[in-house]
């Protein structure tokens, strides 16, 4: 081989290892949804294959689960004012992928209403049966806002037959809009579904699918001239808040077992929107739970958060959505907002913790369901009214309040209004009335609306509020408002980080080993009077050793005892010294209101080394 030919040989055998080395080629085909903050159009790829559907529903595909997301994302809302425009991403989702017969419900190129559901609905043929694919919009809604905070007291109807009201609006609406357009368009036969949706959207359809459920388990009949199986719904509902009402005395949630696993959620453990209808409130979604890595759940967090990280830097938006923020939060222990101070109690304390305390005590707070519905629905659901009746502001709600919190920081720098929250409470409404003004003012997001009516709903809503919040729940305002934490806990409902979080799962658009998401993490309760070990594959992950409290997982140290959330299904082992402890073991989802205690056992130092 000549010298020539070797440097030619040596430079493709180079190129050959760089390519092999870098992200997945471009393939797959184009679509768009709205983008965070100004519904821009984002161009992404998807990767469909028809043969997605010849597994059954009930099986997770990572593959699917991330066409999946983009069909929930491609039903944004296209356009902010313009709403004869709103379907259109949608249109060339479907078009691109080879469907046909593409359909707008009655609302999806209309204003939003405060009962308005936008749906987008197509097909295609598909050797025996016929593909409906169905979107909906999950963002860029407006006074839909006034829907999602629409929950109802339980007036006396049997709680298997309830629904947060204005979740379930929106899944008769979606149920109906399925039914038109089979028969529109003359659909006979064997059929699939294809659904997805992403916050409000994924509550919509994982009522509407967990209803086409439970009308298959009790023989009812939804959908004339047609046939299907659970099987063949395949449904996937991404940040879903909750709106299936459940009796907590249950000892099993049904709504979680095997005639709902077709529906499969995907949630951000670190989002506050899957938090929503509370499950305090007696209300859980559909299906299966799977949850995004997260510090709690998942041992190589910091591997698929650095692809993650990778591809938000690649997003034609990035400089709007920025860097990945979720983990710059910080439980505070000091009350001035000013002040880094991390709580000490707390060890590698996450947002998702932080919000799960934060809902549990509001929601004990405002009296439950009934409490909340009797008290704040009607004035939250004319607030939201009031926002957004001139198809104002432009950003989400979510945005519109990191935007007023800040501005009220900015305007208070001497922080007398939280003095007053904590320390002289009758001079609150007082100090917050003109710092509230002028927050309001200059956000800009309320410039043709009565801004005393919005001054005075706020102060009713914030005073019924601190009517009934005790001193533990106000012990949570430090971190809740301390400036460096407000733009973690919006980020964490990002469309675009959803996104970059299926595409750092799926091969279709990396290489490597990658992760796969979880339905449940652990809690390991050890009582405080011994020394402890809790050891991972023999590496010590915590311990409480000399009187000194340490872990590399997150936990907390309570006055009787420590905790440690853990990732489930792993070998951990336990020693004590000094004196015996306690440990008990739980099983933890979101989704459950009680945790499962899978282990109970008094360890003493003659035991040696007990594994969990």
């Amino acid at each position: 081989m000549t010298s020539v030919s070797k440097k030619i040989f040596l430079f493709g055998i180079i190129s050959l290892f760089c390519c092999s080395c870098a992200s997945k080629s471009e393939g797959g085909s184009p679509f768009y949804f709205a983008s965070y903050k100004t519904a821009s159009p984002v161009k992404q790829r998807v990767y469909f294959d028809e043969n997605y559907f010849s597994t059954p529903a009930s099986t997770y595909q990572t593959h699917l689960a991330t066409a999946s997301a983009c069909l929930a994302l491609a039903g944004f809302s296209a356009t902010i004012n313009d709403y004869s425009h709103c379907a259109d991403n949608a249109k060339k989702f479907f078009d691109e992928l080879g469907f046909d017969s593409f359909t707008v419900n009655q609302f999806g190129n209309s204003k939003p209403t405060a009962h308005s559901f936008g749906v987008y609905l197509a097909k295609k043929a598909i050797g025996d049966y016929t593909l409906i694919g169905v979107t909906v919009r999950g963002a860029g809604y407006q006074m839909e806002w006034a829907s999602n905070v629409s929950i109802g007291g339980n007036d006396g109807r049997p709680v298997e037959e309830d629904f947060a009201a204005g979740f379930g609006e929106a899944s008769d609406i979606y149920i109906n809009s399925l039914k038109s357009f089979i028969a529109d368009n003359h659909i006979s036969g064997k059929i699939k579904i294809w659904t997805a949706g992403y916050s409000r959207g994924g509550a919509g359809v994982n009522l509407a699918t967990g209803k086409l459920d439970d009308a298959l388990v009790n023989n009812v009949e939804v959908i004339p001239n047609v046939t299907y199986t659970k099987d063949d719904i395949y449904a996937y509902c991404f940040e879903a808040p909750a709106g299936k009402a459940f009796d907590p005395n249950e000892e099993e949630i049904k709504f979680k077992g095997e005639n709902y696993n077709n529906i499969h959620c995907i949630l951000n453990l670190n989002d506050v929107v899957p938090f929503v209808a509370p499950k305090e409130f007696g209300f859980v979604r559909y299906g299966v739970d799977h949850y995004l890595p997260d510090i709690v759940s998942d041992l190589d967090y910091e591997s698929h958060i650095s692809r993650v990280k990778k591809l938000m830097k690649k997003l034609p938006n990035y400089t709007i959505v920025g860097d990945y923020k979720i983990d710059t939060f910080i439980k505070k222990s000091s009350i001035s907002s000013k002040s880094q101070e991390a709580d000490p109690t707390k060890r590698n304390w996450t947002l998702g913790m932080f919000l799960k305390t934060l809902i549990y005590n509001l929601a004990d707070a405002l009296g439950g369901r009934d409490g909340y519905a009797a008290n704040f629905e009607s004035p939250i659901g004319r607030l939201f009214q009031i926002l957004y009746k001139n198809g104002s502001p432009k950003d989400s709600l979510i945005d519109v309040g990191i935007k007023l919190a800040e501005r009220m920081l900015l305007y208070d720098p001497d922080e007398i209004i939280l003095d007053d929250l904590i320390n002289n409470r009758g001079r609150f409404f007082q100090d917050l009335r003109p710092v509230l003004k002028t927050a309001l003012e200059k956000s800009g997001v309320i410039e043709t609306i009565d801004l005393e009516e919005v001054l005075e709903l706020i102060k009713n809503i914030l005073q019924a509020v601190l009517n009934l919040v005790t001193n533990t729940g106000l012990d949570l305002i430090p971190s809740f408002i301390y400036k460096g934490n407000i733009g973690a806990m919006a980020s964490a409902h990002y469309p675009e980080l959803l996104l970059c979080h299926m595409k750092a799962l799926d091969s279709n658009y990396v290489s490597g080993e990658l992760n796969t998401l979880r339905k449940d993490y652990t809690k390991i309760i050890v009582s405080r009077d011994g020394w402890h070990s809790l050891k991972l594959n023999g590496e010590v992950i915590g311990s409480y050793v000399n009187n000194r409290f340490t872990s590399s997982v997150v936990a907390e140290e309570g006055y009787s005892c420590f905790v440690y959330y853990v990732e489930s299904d792993k070998p951990y082992t336990i020693t004590c010294s000094q004196n015996s402890v306690d440990v008990e073991v739980y099983k933890l989802s979101p989704s459950y209101v009680n945790d499962v205690l899978l282990y109970s056992e008094t360890i003493t130092p003659e035991n040696g080394v007990v594994a969990l």
